[in-house]
């Protein structure tokens, strides 16, 4: 147990992570889970960490076109609405 900032007991894992950052968006919460896992064999390294959904998907597309050379990520490996986006771009 631990103390809060009004001095009263909590403990770990006390409120669900959706609950305490919001539910909008579950590729946000999913990155954001996987960064705090406790066990380092489950928790995202840092290349993991950049190749995540969430990460590519707020990329503008002139940025995840050398983003996606700098870390090795395939096209199949990009969201579809990622791809269509990065695209889009290529066309112009």
């Amino acid at each position: 147990m631990m103390k809060n900032s009004r001095g009263r007991l909590r403990k770990p894992n006390g409120k669900p992570l959706d609950y305490v950052i919001g539910d909008e968006d579950p590729d946000f919460n999913d990155f954001v889970t996987k960064c705090l896992d406790w066990n380092p064999e489950k928790r995202l390294t840092p290349d993991e960490a950049l190749k995540h959904v969430w990460v590519l998907k707020g990329l503008p597309p002139q940025v995840l076109i050398h983003h996606q050379k700098m870390h090795n990520i395939a096209t199949p490996e990009l969201p579809s609405n990622v791809k269509m986006a990065r695209d889009e771009f290529l066309l112009e």
